[in-house]
């Protein structure tokens, strides 16, 4: 796809924003926080606003109710926690499925919380395969300790890295695995693998994982000012429950407005308005490696998204609208 040209008003408002977000300068050239290439709309339905579906809350919380209870596990069975935007009820540890959970805590960048999920997989033979670890604290290693013993712990990209080192030793026999290059920039982990392990049949999931998820390696982008790589995401697909996990690869904030704090929203409308066109025109760096991974996320067929920031979306025509904002239209057979 061809570039598009920087408009003469994202020039003009680069250094408004900037005034106006201390330090948002400097992240447009150094700090991996939230670009996103622009994609066109899908024709077929009117979207909610990017990276905001209005009905997911309402059918992902009919998705936990119908889940089994299993106590100890629900957010009913630990006292809650302070609430916040993206974690109103200030529930611990948050059901989705019978084997799929996510911890919701505050993510503060720059004084703004832009909330982070923490997602956690049971896999078949009853271990925990965690994605994004949130800040350590007993109360939620209680939780999860009724759910299944702790075995995996997945740093995504080179930004959800901070509570990683806390999480490995507090289950130093958990296996630590970080997206390529990470082992490198954080020494101090103690990182076990890299994912995706590269073995004969190529590129892919670690064979501990027993086959539940496929992996797909974002490395088409980098940092213009330094040519290196700049998120270096790894994005999760489970196949049994047709789940896309995701660190920045994408968000899906509400679009109701009164949940949001002022401040959270002015920087959403930061980066849809000006880290998009940036994207767009400086950082993705290979033009193939975009559509070989385009191609591999809409081949998938998800029908739920669990990301980072933002809220859980729900049900297969939801998750396609979502991904169209983010990746394009799906490729033609």
């Amino acid at each position: 796809m061809g570039r598009k040209v920087v408009s003469l008003s994202v020039l003009l408002l680069c250094p408004i924003f900037g005034c106006l977000m201390p330090g948002l300068a400097f992240h447009l050239s150094c700090h991996p926080k939230f670009f996103r290439r622009p994609r066109p709309s899908p024709p077929s339905r009117s979207p909610s606003p990017r990276g905001s579906l209005t009905a997911t809350a309402e059918d992902t919380r009919s998705a936990r109710e119908k889940a089994p209870d299993e106590p100890g596990v629900s957010s009913e069975s630990a006292e809650p926690l302070q609430k916040t935007w993206s974690n109103q009820k200030g529930e611990v540890l948050c059901r989705v499925t019978d084997s799929i959970w996510y911890a919701d805590r505050p993510f503060i960048w720059n004084k703004i919380d832009v909330g982070g999920k923490m997602a956690v997989v049971r896999l078949r033979d009853g271990t925990l395969w965690v994605h994004s670890p949130v800040a350590f604290d007993r109360t939620l290693a209680e939780a999860l300790g009724k759910a299944g013993r702790i075995k995996h712990l997945v740093s995504p990209n080179f930004e959800h890295v901070k509570f990683a080192g806390d999480w490995k030793r507090e289950f130093p026999s958990s296996v630590a695995s970080g997206c390529p290059g990470l082992a490198e920039r954080e020494p101090g982990v103690g990182f076990d693998q890299t994912v995706p392990v590269v073995g004969e049949g190529g590129e892919g999931a670690p064979s501990e994982w027993l086959g539940e998820f496929e992996v797909c390696f974002l490395d088409f982008e980098h940092n213009p000012f330094t040519r290196r790589p700049f998120f270096n995401e790894v994005i999760f697909f489970h196949k049994p429950s047709k789940t896309l996990i995701v660190s920045d690869a994408l968000w899906n904030y509400p679009g109701q407005p009164e949940r949001v704090p002022l401040l959270t929203r002015v920087w959403k409308l930061g980066m849809d308005k000006l880290y998009f066109p940036f994207y767009e025109n400086f950082m993705i760096k290979d033009e193939a490696g975009f559509e070989r991974a385009r191609r591999k996320i809409f081949s998938w067929g998800v029908e739920r998204i669990i990301p980072c920031h933002g809220d859980v979306v729900e049900g297969r025509g939801e998750c396609l609208n979502l991904l169209q904002q983010f990746f394009g239209k799906p490729p033609s057979a």
